[in-house]
């Protein structure tokens, strides 16, 4: 973590390097959403956005920018001064949310939207791995005493402190075993994803994670999203896991088992991508020119712009804010 004088600095001048830079080349936003649902205790990556708060940011996007489908962005990026900014809208992994709560408001005001799939996890009927352990490991009152899980070949062990140390020092502890579990099992196969959830849910007294909470969409209503024609599906990976840190082999089939299932799914092939977890090397975008992607989405925090590489497109996550704030983060930092 860079200090605070040095960050502070350093924000600074990438906001008057960006301010100079929109004036002479072509730029637009991609945002990135995750899930469009009612506040929950239990949120670790920040990855909800009230439906409230949602038709409040697409008032003040259709205000002032032109919000455009993702595949329109590189043909519409503009200068400063040719004319309001262009915004592109994208929601990662392909949440049940993304239809119940986004669609109806994004039909509303007409904004286009790409919905990235972790097409593994489409007509699941669990929460998607990550939000069952924040589900099973935060939300409880109480944890038990201690825990001794195998995941693969580590063995992880943990006491709980939560008798003998303040409450804040204790949720901090949950919070870090909440860590360590996530790093532990990001890299791991299905099966062993599945089996560790089901083992710490019995360990935890939980017959289940939350029951809506976290669902991926089914194969249906996929279809009824993408048939609004307000709404287009595009890769996010099979299995979500970074693919940087996988062999090329696999990111290869991660690509192309991604794109096969969206195809089987809707119909078409998709022509846009998004790394799960920002997570790509030369590997990987070697095998996505493979597949004639027309356009790849990092999580790089800058705008796109006109020299950026297609299959490497920045964009900027949104947290769950009130109109006039959401306004006032797009303004000093991203708008001219």
């Amino acid at each position: 973590m860079i200090p605070g004088p040095a960050r502070a600095t350093q924000v600074a001048r990438s906001w008057l390097g960006r301010k100079a830079r929109r004036a002479r080349e072509g730029h637009g936003l991609i945002l990135m959403y995750h899930r469009i649902a009612p506040p929950s205790s239990v949120d670790p990556w920040n990855l909800i956005v009230e439906p409230d708060h949602f038709r409040d940011h697409l008032e003040v996007l259709r205000r002032l920018t032109d919000v455009v489908p993702l595949e329109s962005l590189p043909g519409t990026m503009r200068r400063r001064k040719e004319g309001q900014p262009v915004v592109a809208i994208t929601f990662d992994d392909g949440y049940q949310d993304n239809l119940e709560f986004a669609l109806p408001l994004l039909e509303n005001d007409e904004c286009p939207a790409t919905v990235f799939l972790a097409t593994g996890w489409i007509g699941r009927d669990v929460p998607f791995w990550w939000d069952r352990l924040a589900w099973i490991l935060l939300a409880p009152d109480e944890l038990p005493e201690t825990l001794d899980l195998r995941i693969g070949e580590t063995r992880l062990t943990w006491s709980n402190p939560e008798s003998s140390t303040p409450r804040e020092a204790a949720t901090e502890d949950r919070e870090a075993l909440h860590r360590r579990l996530w790093v532990a099992l990001r890299l791991q196969p299905d099966p062993i994803q599945d089996a560790t959830m089901e083992e710490l849910a019995r360990w935890a007294g939980l017959d289940a994670g939350p029951e809506e909470a976290g669902r991926p969409m089914s194969e249906d209503e996929v279809q009824r999203m993408v048939e609004s024609g307000t709404a287009r599906v595009g890769a996010h990976a099979h299995t979500h896991r970074p693919l940087a840190e996988l062999s090329p082999a696999c990111q290869e089939s991660e690509v192309q088992r991604s794109l096969d299932r969206c195809e089987q799914i809707v119909g078409y092939r998709p022509d846009t991508f998004a790394y799960p977890h920002g997570s790509f090397s030369h590997a990987t975008i070697a095998a996505v020119m493979r597949s004639d992607l027309a356009l790849a989405c990092s999580s790089e925090k800058d705008l796109a712009w006109a020299a950026s590489p297609p299959l490497a497109l920045p964009r900027v996550a949104v947290m769950n804010s009130s109109a006039a704030t959401f306004e006032r983060w797009l303004r000093w930092y991203w708008l001219p």
